[in-house]
C-alpha cells in the first residue's frame, strides 16, 4: 500500500493524460490494489481521462480529490473504475467526476463539487454511507446507496443538488437542507 499521486500531462494522445499510463503518476507507477490515491493542483491540474482496455480495475484503499484540484476525472462512458474502495473525499473544483464502483464503498463524503451542473457522479456497486454538504450529485442507475445524508453548510439550505436517477436503489436518506430531485 501506497500513496499514489497524479501529476497527468506527460504523455501524448491518443493516451494523453491516461490514468492507465504510470508516467501520469509521482513516482512513475500507476495505482494497485491497497494504495490511496490523490488529486490535488499541488502536482497538476490535467484532467485524468480513462481510456477504455487501458485501466484494470483494483481494490483501491482512498481517493482524495482536494479543493486545489481544477481537472476533470473520467467522463460519461469514460468512468474512472475501481472495484472497492474504503473511502472518497471529494472537494474538487473540476467540470466532472465520474466514478464507478463495482464493489464496495464504505464511505464517501461529498464536501464541495466546485463549479459544473453535472459535477459528480456515482455509479454502480454499493455506497455504505455517503455525507454530501455541497455541490451538485448524481446517483447513476445500478447504485445502491444504503444511507445518504446531506447537509448544508453555514445556513445556505440550497448548497446540496442530489439528483437520484431511475434505477439507484436507497435504503435510508437524511435530509437537512438542499434539493433532492428523484427520477423514479
Amino acid at each position: 500500500m501506497a500513496l499514489r499521486i497524479w501529476g497527468g500531462g506527460t504523455n501524448d494522445p491518443p493516451l494523453l493524460n491516461d490514468i492507465a499510463d504510470n508516467l501520469n503518476w509521482t513516482g512513475d507507477l500507476v495505482p494497485v490494489a491497497g494504495d490511496d490515491v490523490v488529486f490535488n493542483g499541488q502536482h497538476g491540474n490535467a484532467d485524468a481521462t480513462v481510456n477504455p482496455g487501458t485501466w484494470a480495475a483494483v481494490n483501491i484503499g482512498s481517493i482524495t480529490v482536494t479543493d486545489d484540484y481544477t481537472g476533470a476525472i473520467g467522463a460519461s462512458l469514460a468512468e474512472l473504475e475501481v472495484n472497492n474502495l474504503d473511502k472518497l473525499t471529494y472537494s474538487g473544483q473540476g467540470a466532472e467526476f465520474w466514478l464507478q464502483v463495482n464493489g464496495i464503498c464504505d464511505l464517501a463524503y461529498i464536501l464541495d463539487t466546485g463549479r459544473g451542473d453535472d459535477a459528480c457522479h456515482l455509479l454502480g456497486g454499493t455506497i455504505t454511507a455517503l455525507y454530501v454538504f455541497k455541490g451538485v450529485v448524481t446517483l447513476d442507475a445500478g447504485l445502491t446507496a444504503n444511507n445518504i445524508y446531506t447537509h448544508f453548510k453555514a445556513n445556505q439550505s440550497t448548497d446540496v443538488a442530489l439528483t437520484i436517477a431511475t434505477g439507484v436503489f436507497l435504503n435510508n436518506l437524511t435530509q437537512k437542507g438542499g434539493k433532492i430531485t428523484c427520477s423514479s
